[in-house]
């Protein structure tokens, strides 16, 4: 598994704990389930673009945000 891609769930829980959210509760507002999101942040699988616009919209971020941190991450910046 490309380690760029993998990152994404860390991120994604990284920012989701920012805001003081559960998995359960982000599950719910993004309409993905949380089995789904467990699986994602535990980075045992990669998420879709379509979940990824879902989680983002459920973190008030834009998915942009999510793809530049990855690439910030690997690039080493």
């Amino acid at each position: 598994m490309d380690y760029s891609l993998k990152y994404a769930g860390r991120l994604i829980r990284d920012i989701r704990l920012q805001k003081h959210m559960t998995q359960h509760e982000l599950a719910r507002v993004a309409g993905v389930d949380p089995a789904v999101l467990l699986r994602i942040e535990r980075g045992d699988t990669i998420p879709n673009l379509k979940t990824v616009n879902r989680l983002a919209n459920g973190l008030h971020c834009q998915p942009f945000i999510v793809f530049q941190e990855i690439e910030d991450e690997v690039s080493g910046i």
